[in-house]
This record gives C-alpha cells, structure tokens and sequence, in this order.
C-alpha cells in the first residue's frame, strides 16, 4: 500500500472509517488497518487525523508525535483479531479501549467487576440519582472506600471538581478513603488537591492493570 501524498493518506483513511470519529475508535482504525505501516504513516496520522480532525487546534508536531505513540504503545496489535466463533466458550479480553467506548454508567459497572476481580470486595454500583459524588462503594480489608468513577474522551482530564465531589462523597457514605477513577487522565490542579487532601487518584494506567487481572481471572 502507498500513498502519492498526504491527501491521499486522508482520503483513504476516512473513506474506509466507519466508526465514530473519538479517539478510541481512530487508533484502533489506524492500528488494525496499517498495522505493518504504523511507522510509515505516524507523522501523517498524528498531524492530518489526530490533530487536524480530532484535536482540532493548533500543537507542536513533536507533542502530537509522542500523544499517539503513548497511545498506541497500549494497543497490542499482535492481538487485534476477528470475533471469536459463537460456538466458542472462551470469552474475548477487555482492552481499554472497549473502556473508552462505553457510557458513564457502563464504566461504573465494569469498574464494579474490575475491583471485585482485583482484591477488593463487596464492590458495588452505589446506584442513586444524586449519588453525593460517590458511584462505587467497595471494602479493602476492613477501609470502606468511596470511588468517584469518570469516563472521559482523552483529549479531556479529569479536574479539581471531582476530587472536591469524592471528599463530599466520604462523610455522606461514611468512608474511610476516597478515590477518583478515570480512563483518562487528571490535570496538575486535581492531582495537588488530591495530595494535600489524601484522596486516591487511579487514572488510565491503573485501570489498564486491573483490566489485566480481570482478564487473566476470566482464563
């Protein structure tokens, strides 16, 4: 495959995406449908189709550049494959990037499967309609914890607000500990508050790790 430019690049890329244009669903187009030309097309995709479409303002090509890479370094595309048969009875991994496509409740439901798999326990989805800025409630050892869950797109962090919300959230439930969860990430102002307010901040990386136990628990 090859391309006489980079208008060509985007032409063929758009022409054959057929999912929604956020983040998640790109780098997996960009992945699966390039995967032996990744590095051949990585400055085009990063300037041309992140930054121009999906971005859409102006950043240095060298913080682009390293935003994807970041990006597709969690993306293992030896295991990017068709669905598995119906008939089989092994059940296909949670990737983060199945995370990134879900909605706020759905995220506070596989979160609820992610802690109970990972050590914790009697972790559950808190379900009230103004829930006080606690979704989660879930026990390590004898702490009860509050967990505040947020599912963002990754071009947005998670700021100061929803670690004043989880604070809230532990004298209302009674908790021992707070936690701010997110398949993003936070900004420098909600990681300073959550420092000098003892608050447990769990961003992309984490959940990346309990998506591995949960996984690994399910073979």
């Amino acid at each position: 495959m090859s391309f006489a430019n980079t208008t060509n690049f985007e032409d063929e890329f758009w022409g054959s995406f057929s999912g929604e244009r956020r983040l998640s669903d790109i780098l997996d187009h960009f992945a699966t449908k390039y995967t032996n030309t990744i590095e051949l097309y990585k400055h085009v995709f990063a300037e041309k189709i992140i930054g121009k479409e999906l971005i859409r303002k102006k950043l240095d090509s060298t913080k682009l550049l390293e935003f994807v890479d970041n990006e597709l370094s969690k993306l293992e595309i030896k295991q990017i494959k068709p669905k598995r048969n119906s008939n089989t009875t092994k059940q296909e991994e949670i990737t983060i990037y199945d995370i990134d496509r879900l909605t706020g409740v759905q995220f506070e439901e596989i979160m609820e499967s992610l802690l109970n798999v990972n050590g914790y326990s009697d972790a559950h989805v808190t379900g009230k309609v103004g829930d006080q800025g606690g979704d989660i409630l879930t026990y390590d050892d004898d702490e009860k914890l509050i967990i505040q869950a947020k599912n963002y797109s990754l071009d947005r962090k998670v700021t100061n607000s929803a670690v004043q919300e989880v604070l809230g959230a532990i004298a209302y439930y009674g908790a021992d500990k707070g936690i701010v969860v997110t398949n993003s990430f936070f900004t420098s102002s909600a990681i300073e508050l959550a420092e000098v307010n003892n608050i447990t901040l769990w961003d992309r990386r984490i959940v990346i790790q309990m998506l591995e136990g949960y996984n690994q628990a399910q073979k």
